[in-house]
């Protein structure tokens, strides 16, 4: 079984796209299972190569649809062959579009847990999505201790049991969204980030690298309506519009 979704569109068509605009699409990888194939024929050599490489029919299915969805999407906004699009990482280590792409100022980012998939794209925004399923976690207080800021952990701390596992999943996505957004992995440690002050002042600033990363504007939006699952993106700049889509099996190609 995938996500229940709400909030979250189906098009009968694909969407309109412009500047200052963010379409974050879901891919609900138990509405394709069994069709691979639907996503295949869109991946280069190498990615082939990659899914062919799993071990286990699941994993195989989940790279290829969540590679081949994230092509076909770049394919519809850049307009080119979805298999010729060059995809490499940045020196960071986030997957971006070689310069050859960069003229159409397309942005975008990928995240994946257990039957669910996120693509974030911008024409001019640099964006960061994370999508983390609810899953019990036996080290949890330890994790709190290791990635929370002092106030985080001390509201962590004093909430009531049932609530701190979704707690801790909430700060964590966002916080993997903002270290994406931002290209920095987790060079920055997510203790120094405190998601509460980001979102009230919608700026940040930290050293890094014995330079001083100063962001004037960011937006952190949680996407609701995924249950079972919590999803945060970041967006560095001002936004006029987040869209979210669920990815049809009627927008792919027969």
């Amino acid at each position: 079984m995938g996500a229940s979704t709400y909030d979250w569109e189906r098009p009968e068509e694909f969407p309109v796209f412009s500047e200052n605009q963010v379409h974050v699409w879901m891919i609900n990888i138990s509405d394709f299972y069994g069709q691979p194939q639907k996503f295949e024929h869109f991946l280069n050599r190498t990615e082939k190569t990659r899914a062919a490489q799993f071990k286990y029919d699941d994993s195989r299915q989940n790279f290829i649809i969540c590679r081949g969805a994230l092509r076909f999407l770049l394919s519809r906004y850049l307009d080119e062959n979805p298999a010729k699009i060059d995809i490499k990482p940045n020196p960071e280590g986030k997957p971006v579009l070689t310069e050859e792409h960069h003229h159409h100022d397309l942005e975008f980012n990928i995240s994946h847990s257990e039957e669910v998939c996120l693509i974030a794209l911008s024409q001019n925004l640099e964006v960061g999505v994370d999508v983390e399923a609810l899953k019990p976690l036996t080290d949890l207080e330890d994790m709190a201790n290791s990635f929370l800021s002092v106030r985080e952990l001390g509201d962590f701390l004093s909430s009531s049991p049932e609530k701190k596992l979704t707690m801790f999943y909430d700060l964590w996505s966002a916080k993997e969204a903002l270290l994406k957004a931002i290209g920095c992995g987790l060079m920055i440690h997510p203790r120094e980030m405190e998601i509460q002050e980001i979102r009230e002042k919608k700026n940040f600033s930290v050293e890094y690298r014995s330079n001083v990363i100063d962001i004037p504007h960011i937006e952190l939006v949680a996407l609701d309506g995924l249950e079972g699952y919590t999803a945060w993106l970041a967006v560095v700049g001002k936004v006029d519009a987040i869209s979210k889509f669920t990815l049809p099996m009627r927008l792919m190609p027969v």
